[in-house]
């Protein structure tokens, strides 16, 4: 702002001064240059004198004095000159003043403009961030129903297919895959790791919900299991999730039990329980359904499989899961399920479609787990994926459970009797059979056998030990004891601290060998032993006794041979090439069986022979004193070559007695009768009602309009926030354009959603704001009254869906939510 400098008059009296100067100058009265000089140095004197004061003097007329007209002009010119120069002052101050107060002004005008700009973003700022503010308050719809939409408001255009919590386009058709249903990559437990390598899942559970029961009077053991209970409903057959029933449903489960727990409904402490109480008979293996690792996630996926081998088309897919059951004492409530894949397969061309490629999607049994931020990631009771049309013939979905409730189930055991007759004995002292507890002190551990299909279910018909009516069984049980016992063995020395003994005989390629081991069989009478001896003592070059190390066979203790040559002589020296090291030292035994031929030489062997050199690692010389043998060479691939300990003969076998124990076999009959406990368990669960698969025909156009909402107090903005989703095709026209208005319909005002990028249409709306031009915002539209009411007192919504005719996918609308923006 311009101020008044405060010297100003000292330059206006130096002028006046000045200007009498020169006035003097003018009329004559200092021509003279002495003159002239006199008057300039009083003018300096003057200057120097009263620059700052009144120039103008009071000069007093002393009492008889002639007044002088010289002395009063004198005065009245200085006291002129003093009035001018205030005069001047007062004008230049008043200037001065207007110039500021209108530079003040424009000032204040600016920041008014600028506050109004202030405000007007700080409002929609609180829009923009969902403001909790006083005076903002949110409406809307979640469109689980068609409660809040007016449908007598639209006029010559198809009203929103308004189902399952989502708004869509009205569809023309709907068709269903006939599929077939399974469990995929079954891996129990996870126990498998080469089975987790799936690109489509695994599936890491169990069918069915085999174990709660229904507790009518709590924890009574005649309470009925829940799949005796509702045997019509609860099904533990994958291909209820494609049935299209609503009462059936398939339940997968995974479960963790102490064994050593004491029982709720029985006095008994700490219990012992036998494994096969927790098993399951898959094929040659058994499964132990109650040790499910908790820190793991139960998973399953299951497999649709077209019955159209070439595929079929397929745009959407929708899931209903199984929440659990409402009876508290349960504890079987499911919260939500978690669905972390979906894959589309078509076979044929080797093309995959990931349906959900980030965060996993829930489906929950709540409501108020759905809001804006998660509509794509989460729905009501309900999951339903729509996406581009594909051709496929193959369905992959892996739901996921991580939370495992505290239950108790209901387990059968058995009890043991020694008879079927009423008060009988228990077995063996036992309160649950136990096949290998209180046994004998001679008892064979791990000897017992069963039938074990009579207690342990098998994995594909878990309920036929529990639902059976059937409440006592006889059971056939053998075991093994040892006996002790006196046996005889044949020994074979080799030197005075080497032997072996004998333990069967094998035949290999067609010829018969003995077998001696380290440690060999005890268990032979005497007979047997010596008429062994004899048999090889009778011709010991045609009995080979070959040794066997503790994991040897013929086949691996054989020496491959390649080439055999003789020379003819007596003796005859044949030189036996190898195909790999011998092993052999000079002097040692090998037993040839076979024949080679070379042109017309022919050769035949089935004799033990002694190793008269060794050449190298490949290469040995025996000898033979055979007749005829004529020189030649030969491939001997045919022929069997097997080290011998040592030839047999009657100096270097003998036998000897040993003292041992031999299992003995016994059996015995033990009646069962069934029983029941209730224990804890911790149990997660994954439930699915029903699975569909297909192909909707969408509309083009189709629209929704709200019912009014009413507002009492002066509405100042309006924002939106949707939760929708367009799809990603290549037609642009495909999308959904949303309007307000607040005279009943009579005027609609497009709005853009706040979460979106700025587009040109605006993502707030003002009402009654007479903001100037340079204080508005590109993103707000003002509307003011009369073009709009003043005070509004209701509001619709309206959304307009639109597709291309040549395409096949709808926008979907999951919910909106206005925010309404008060003045204060």
């Amino acid at each position: 702002m311009a101020q008044l400098s405060t010297d100003s008059l000292a330059y206006s009296q130096i002028i006046a001064m000045v200007q009498e100067f020169v006035a003097s100058y003018i009329r004559n009265n200092n021509v003279t240059a002495k003159d002239f000089d006199d008057a300039y140095n009083q003018l300096l004197t003057k200057i120097k004198a009263f620059v700052g004061s009144p120039m103008s003097e009071l000069d007093l007329i002393n009492v008889g004095d002639i007044p002088s007209s010289t002395r009063f002009n004198t005065m009245i010119g200085a006291t002129g000159s003093d009035i001018n120069i205030i005069t001047n002052q007062l004008d230049a101050l008043a200037a001065n003043y207007v110039n500021s107060f209108n530079i003040l002004s424009d000032e204040i005008e600016s920041e008014k403009s600028s506050l109004e700009r202030m405000r007007s973003k700080i409002a929609a700022l609180e829009m923009y961030s969902s403001s909790p503010s006083n005076n903002i308050t949110y409406i809307g719809d979640l469109l689980n129903n068609m409660n809040l939409i007016d449908v007598s408001k639209t006029k010559g255009i198809q009203v929103c297919d308004v189902t399952d919590g989502v708004a869509i386009l009205p569809k023309k058709s709907s068709t269903k895959w006939k599929a077939r249903l399974a469990v995929y990559n079954q891996n129990y437990n996870d126990l498998n790791s080469s089975q987790n390598t799936s690109a489509f899942g695994v599936s890491n559970g169990l069918p069915g919900c085999n174990f709660l029961f229904s507790k009518g009077n709590f924890n009574n053991i005649t309470d009925p299991f829940l799949f005796q209970k509702d045997s019509l409903t609860i099904k533990s057959d994958s291909s209820r999730m494609i049935d299209e029933s609503p009462t059936t449903f398939f339940e997968y489960e995974a479960l963790y039990v102490d064994k050593n727990q004491p029982s709720i409904n029985t006095s008994q402490p700490s219990v012992n329980r036998p494994v096969h109480e927790f098993q399951y008979l898959s094929g040659n293996n058994v499964i132990d359904w109650s040790s499910f690792d908790t820190t793991k996630t139960l998973k399953l996926t299951v497999e649709l499989t077209s019955t159209k081998s070439a595929g079929e088309n397929v745009n959407y897919i929708s899931i209903i899961p199984f929440f659990g059951y409402d009876d508290v004492s349960l504890n079987a409530r499911i919260k939500n399920v978690k669905i972390t894949s979906l894959k589309l397969y078509n076979s044929n061309t080797n093309r995959l479609f990931d349906i959900i490629q980030n965060n996993p999607v829930y489906i929950g049994g709540d409501v108020s787990g759905s809001t804006i931020n998660n509509y794509k990631n989460y729905f009501y009771n309900k999951g339903i994926f729509r996406f581009p049309e594909v051709t496929v013939n193959k369905v992959y979905i892996t739901f996921e459970q991580d939370s495992f409730n505290d239950v108790e189930i209901k387990n059968p055991y058995w009890i043991p009797y020694t008879s079927s007759q009423p008060g009988a004995p228990l077995w063996r002292g036992q309160q649950r059979f136990n096949p290998e507890a209180n046994m004998p002190d001679n008892f064979v551990a791990g000897s017992t056998k069963w039938t074990k299909e009579a207690l342990i279910p098998s994995l594909d018909r878990p309920l036929a030990i529990k639902g059976s009516s059937t409440d006592s069984i006889r059971l056939d049980l053998s075991y093994s004891v040892n006996q002790p016992s006196t046996n005889n063995r044949l020994k074979m020395t080799k030197s005075t601290d080497q032997f072996v003994y004998y333990d069967k005989k094998e035949t290999f390629k067609t010829k018969e060998y003995y077998i001696f081991r380290a440690a060999a069989s005890i268990n032979l009478n005497q007979s047997s032993v010596l008429s062994v001896k004899a048999a090889i003592e009778a011709d010991p070059d045609k009995r080979p006794c070959v040794f066997l190390g503790e994991n040897e066979t013929l086949a691996t203790k054989k020496i491959d041979l390649s080439n055999i040559s003789v020379v003819a002589g007596s003796p005859a020296v044949f030189t036996v090439s190898c195909a790999e090291s011998h092993n052999l030292s000079l002097n040692d035994y090998i037993y040839i069986f076979g024949a080679v031929q070379s042109g017309n030489n022919y050769y035949s062997f089935d004799k033990a022979y002694q190793v008269s050199a060794v050449s190298n690692s490949i290469t040995f010389q025996f000898q033979s004193t055979e007749a005829g043998i004529p020189s030649g060479s030969a491939a001997a691939t045919e022929i069997t070559c097997l080290p011998l300990y040592t030839k047999a003969s009657s100096s270097n076998l003998s036998t000897d007695q040993v003292s041992a124990t031999v299992p003995q076999n016994r059996t015995e009959q033990v009646f069962l009768k069934r029983n029941f406990e209730i224990i804890k368990a911790k149990r997660a669960s994954i439930g699915i009602r029903d699975i569909f698969v297909g192909r909707e025909l969408f509309s083009d156009k189709a629209e929704i309009i709200s019912k009014p909402f009413y507002v009492y107090d002066d509405v100042d903005l309006i924002s939106l926030e949707v939760a929708d989703q367009i799809p990603n095709t290549e037609d642009s026209s495909t999308s959904i354009d949303y309007y307000i208005s607040v005279d009943d319909g009579l005027k609609w005002i497009q709005i853009s959603p706040i979460q979106r990028n700025f587009v040109g249409v605006p993502e707030i709306v003002a009402f009654n704001q007479n903001i100037s031009g340079t204080a508005r915002m590109p993103q707000i539209a003002y509307y003011n009254y009369p073009e709009i009411p003043n005070p509004i007192k209701s509001i619709r919504f309206r959304a307009v869906m639109k597709k291309d005719r040549n395409s096949n996918a709808t926008p979907i609308l999951g919910s909106y939510k206005l925010g309404l923006r008060f003045k204060q």
